[in-house]
């Protein structure tokens, strides 16, 4: 019998892939090819959406941006260059995990981003929340060196 064809319940079970010796996925060989484009489909979805949030917050009042560089693309004044240098720094960032995802290291750095983008989530929820509740200072907040915005 063919590894692609497994009998199951006495019925054959075409396009059954085995992985190990009693563990078999439906056709999926979870190599490290298929766990890197997950854990880069997940990475990209998060980072789609933290540029959302992003350019949602910057164009209606403004926002804390923790990330020097970010805040000094953000003072270019343009979503255009903001949204080029956040997409460019995610598929820089995926191609080579992609083109590495053969070694270990790469590996862990696909898990470690992973986690940074559940991170990320994280943030997001939390600084969601305090600015929907502390909408009362917002002109203290407003002057700290940390705002930034991008007028239209």
């Amino acid at each position: 019998m063919a590894a692609s064809q497994l009998r199951v319940n006495g019925a054959l079970a075409a396009g059954v892939v085995a992985q190990r010796p009693g563990a078999w996925s439906a056709g999926v060989a979870w190599g490290p090819g298929v766990w890197m484009a997950t854990m880069l489909v997940f990475i990209g979805i998060v980072s789609a959406a933290d540029l959302w949030l992003t350019l949602t917050y910057l164009t209606t009042g403004g926002m804390s941006e923790g990330n020097p560089v970010a805040r000094w693309v953000i003072g270019l004044n343009s979503v255009w260059l903001l949204g080029l240098f956040k997409v460019g720094l995610v598929a820089f960032t995926c191609a080579v995990l992609w083109n590495a995802r053969g070694r270990r290291s790469a590996q862990i750095a696909g898990v470690v981003g992973c986690l940074m983008m559940a991170w990320l989530c994280v943030r997001w929820h939390g600084y969601t929340t305090v600015i929907a509740t502390e909408v009362a200072g917002l002109n203290e907040i407003t002057e700290a060196p940390m705002w930034v915005r991008i007028e239209n």
